[in-house]
């Protein structure tokens, strides 16, 4: 039975891990900036409901962005090889 690629392995936690992050540091600074808002300077609850959808907004945007990257690198490891590269 072959070994798995630890290196591929490795590669597949640290993006997965990167698309975790990319999706909750948004929402989280956004919530924290409404919630600093609504406290030192006094705004109404509808700043939150903003922060939120902002933070929503963020993440969707960062898990399009590393969905866009990660089809473009799969279609770049299945490409047919080159004139040179046939064995």
């Amino acid at each position: 039975m072959p070994r798995p690629n630890r290196f591929r392995l490795w590669r597949d936690i640290t993006w997965l891990t990167q698309l975790g992050v990319s999706m909750v540091a948004p929402l989280f600074l956004c919530i924290w900036a409404a919630w600093q808002l609504q406290v030192r300077l006094g705004f109404g609850p509808w700043v939150m409901v903003a922060g939120i959808l902002l933070g929503l907004g963020g993440a969707a945007g960062s898990v399009w962005t590393f969905a866009r990257m990660a089809l473009n690198r799969a279609k770049r490891e299945q490409a047919p090889p080159s004139f040179n590269d046939h064995r």
